[in-house]
């Protein structure tokens, strides 16, 4: 099952699956929101960063690719305030 409802992505490459209890396993693409929350500044992108894009193959298991991994913190409050970056 993939779903994309909670905000962290999982599991990560360094967790077990996330077995389901009727069988198969789930799989959470992450979220698109940004909540200051769960980002804070100076810290680097983590299980709760935005921007992830899964991918599904033929065969394998589904895989995450972190879109927005390269931008700060910084750059994300300001984009969800409304304001450019760099500007006041």
């Amino acid at each position: 099952m993939i779903t994309g409802h909670t905000h962290r992505g999982g599991p990560g490459e360094d967790e077990a699956e996330w077995p389901l209890a009727n069988g198969g396993r789930l799989h959470n693409t992450g979220s698109w929101i940004f909540a200051t929350a769960f980002h804070h500044p100076g810290t680097p992108p983590g299980r709760y960063w935005p921007g992830t894009l899964t991918w599904l193959d033929e065969d394998g298991p589904p895989r995450r690719v972190g879109l927005l991994a390269d931008q700060p913190h910084e750059r994300l409050r300001e984009t969800v305030r409304g304001q450019r970056p760099g500007r006041a």
